[in-house]
């Protein structure tokens, strides 16, 4: 969350090297304690906020939600996260949907006859 907020401040305050730094501070938290509370606060945060630089840590943001998935979806605030923010959980579907193709294909419905509808 501190790195979130500290990436903020180094955009509106036009300080380069402290947003970079900012970055992969959050990116190796994200490793480290990726699986606590703070992440939906953090996450939510990033994605209430817009400047130039933040798509890359979106990006990481949305890749470590990825690859957690099965564990982040069991806790109640990163739920009640992705339920309150549609922008955010529809990046997350959008990340998670190419891992399983054809899994789950729900365009070919198809009647007793065998007639595409």
């Amino acid at each position: 969350m501190i790195n979130v907020r500290i990436l903020i401040l180094g955009n509106q305050y036009k300080l380069d090297g402290l947003q970079q730094l900012a970055e992969e501070k959050y990116v190796k938290a994200l490793e480290v304690e990726g699986l606590t509370d703070s992440l939906p606060e953090s996450m939510m945060l990033l994605f209430q906020t817009s400047f130039p630089s933040d798509r890359v840590t979106k990006v990481n943001a949305i890749n470590f939600a990825t690859l957690k998935f099965p564990l982040l979806v069991k806790q109640a605030r990163f739920k009640a996260m992705l339920q309150n923010n549609g922008k955010m959980a529809f990046a997350i579907l959008r990340a998670i949907a190419p891992q399983s193709p054809g899994k789950h294909n729900f365009f070919w419905l198809r009647t007793r006859d065998n007639n595409v509808r």
